[in-house]
Order: C-alpha cells, then structure tokens, then sequence
C-alpha cells in the first residue's frame, strides 16, 4: 500500500485559505518586495501623491517616484501599479526602475520637532554640566597646583634644613678658628718675647765674644754672700787693687758697713800712702793732690755705679760716668776700697775688655 505524500506548508500558512491567481501573484510580489520597503510611511487622504520616505539617524531622507504612476507589463501588455514585482495579469516579473536617492540636506521635520524641544528642555542640564566639569577641572588644576607647591616647600624646608646645618657648622670651625687663632697669636707673642731674649742673650754673647767680662774679686749669685767670699773691713784699713788697662772697672759688692772706693793714680797712691795723717782713709785722701775720683759710701754697691770727680779742698764732688773707663786707655790706676767702721765685704767685682783707641785719663 503507497503512501501518499503530504507537503506539510509552514505554521504560518496552514490556517490561511487558498488565494485565486491573481491574489497569488499579488502575494507573491508582496513577498518580494524587499524588508526596508515594508517601513514605508504613506500618507493617505491626501491630494498628493504618496511619497516613500525612510528615515535614518543621519538626517538624510530618499524620494521614491510616484506609487500611482502605471507600468505595462512587457509579456501581455497589460497596465499594473508602478512598484509591482509582477503582473497581475500573467504574472511576468516587471523589470523596476533604477531607485535613485537624492540627499536631502538637513535633519527631516520629525528629526527637527524632537531635537529642538529637548534642547530646550535639557539646556540646564547641558549648562550645569558644563559648569560641573569647568569646577571639577579647575579643582583639579588646583588640587595639583597645591601638590606641586607642597611638594616645592617640602623641597625648600629640607634645603633650609641642609643650610642652617652647613651654617652651623661653620660657625662652630669659625669660633674653633678664632679659638686656635688666640691660642696661635698668644704663642706669636710668647715666641716674640723669646726671640727678643733670645736676640739680647745673642748680643751679648756677641759682646762677651768681642768684649769679654771677667770677674776680677769675689764672685755672684749665692756664692757672693758665702763664707768663702767673705772679706774683712777694718776703720783704718783699706784694701787695694789694680784697675787694668784696656778694661771698665765695674765695682760691684755687699758689706755689713758702709764701703767706698777711691780711684788713684800711681803717683797719687804714694801720696795717699806716705800722708802723715794715719787716721782713716777719708782724711789720708787730703794729701792727694790733683783731680781723683771717688764712689761714695754705700753697703750695696751695684754693677754701673756712679763715679765722681772730686778735688782736693773742694766741699763737693761732680757726677763723672757710671763705672770707671780711664783704665780703658792706661795703664796707672788702682782702686781703694775703704771704710770708717769694721765689718765685712762680699765683693763681685767684675771687668769687661774695651780697650780705647787713643790714651785716656793720665794718659791722655
């Protein structure tokens, strides 16, 4: 037994009723027209002739020739509406006309009507916005303004830092050095003072070296006034010495009484000597004729002592020179050292080598 063969039509076929030939062929273009024409808007009631307008978001729309206009079909000749994908009188596919889109400059009415109304009612909005990003802009700029500049004064403080350190420390090795600049001057000046010693201690070595003094009686320092340097004085007595030439004759002594030194010539030593007055020596010395020179009595004579010219019958003496320099240049003095009262003497008697160019005193 065959089976019969059912053509099973779509679900969206099976209720509908069979269609004649010419609805047929009317679906049938209907079917075909393309999906965008089925968005086509017409205007009905109208005296003008329905127009195809597709709108799109760019604004632009496209005009369709007149949907009334006729067209014949090429098979059968019979007159069909323009647009029609075949005839409906013996279903021959009517060739379409070439679709042409004119652009239409600007948004269409549609586009217009909803565009300027929500401007206008969104002009706030779009006026806070703007205002919100200008402050949330400047509070940015602001806010990274703030950042630079906090991080310039941290920069700075930390600079500030390193300098009052560096000022620190050169404030410390500044009072360091002027420390050490006091310590060095007192020891410039210490070293000064030794220098100066030093050069006098020179000098006179120099002079020692040229002009040596000699110690002729007695003895300095502790040793003068030692047992061993003890000499006695007595009232009528007088010790004498000899003042040699070519040196100053420098006297120089301590006594438990009052001790004075005559100067005489050879000649006026006999005189002194040989006088018939035997008392002391401050009567004896009126014998002596001529000028001689004296130092007067003292218990502490030291070294650059004053000498005097005297003369015999005069009631005074003259200051003549410290020490005694007639020596210098001749050969014939002595020195007498006498007292009116008995004690001690601790001599330091001293001579320093000068010798004169030319005689001097008896000499000359």
């Amino acid at each position: 037994m065959k089976r019969r063969q059912v053509t099973r039509q779509p679900p969206y076929l099976r209720h509908r009723k069979p269609l004649k030939r010419n609805q047929a062929l009317n679906r049938k273009s209907a079917l075909h027209i393309p999906e965008r024409l089925l968005r086509e808007k017409f205007t009905r009631g109208s005296s003008e002739s329905p127009q195809l307008i597709i709108d799109n978001p760019i604004g632009w729309s496209c005009k369709r020739r007149d949907m009334s206009e006729a067209t014949f079909c090429q098979n059968c000749g019979s007159q069909s509406i323009s647009g029609t994908a075949f005839c409906s009188n013996c279903g021959h596919a009517i060739p379409q006309p070439q679709r042409q889109s004119t652009p239409k400059i600007g948004p269409t009415l549609a586009a217009r009507a909803l565009s300027f109304p929500t401007l206008r009612k969104n002009r706030s909005l779009i006026i806070l916005l703007i205002a919100i990003l200008a402050l949330s802009g400047a509070l940015v700029q602001s806010y990274t303004q703030n950042a630079v500049l906090h991080s310039q004064n941290t920069d700075l403080q930390s600079r500030l830092t390193i300098l009052q350190n560096e000022a620190n420390y050169y404030y410390a090795q500044s009072q360091t050095y002027q420390n050490q600049d006091g310590q060095l001057i007192s020891q410039v000046s210490s070293l000064q003072a030794q220098n100066t010693y030093l050069s006098t201690q020179v000098q006179q070595l120099n002079l020692q070296t040229a002009r040596p003094t000699l110690t002729e009686w007695g003895c300095s320092g502790i040793c003068q006034m030692s047992n061993g340097n003890a000499w006695a004085m007595d009232a009528a007595g007088a010790r004498i010495g000899g003042v040699p030439d070519t040196f100053t004759y420098s006297p120089s002594y301590q006594a438990t009484v009052p001790v004075g030194v005559f100067y005489l010539t050879l000649d006026q030593y006999v005189q002194f000597a040989d006088c018939s007055n035997n008392a002391d020596a401050s009567n004896r010395i009126s014998c002596v004729t001529g000028t001689y020179y004296n130092v007067p009595r003292a218990s502490s004579l030291a070294h650059d002592s004053e000498v005097y010219s005297c003369t015999p019958g005069s009631a005074s003496c003259t200051f003549f020179s410290y020490d005694f320099h007639l020596a210098e240049g001749c050969a014939s003095y002595l020195a007498v050292f006498f007292s009116t009262q008995a004690g001690t003497i601790y001599p330091d008697q001293t001579i320093t080598y000068n010798p004169a160019s030319v005689g001097t005193g008896a000499c000359a």
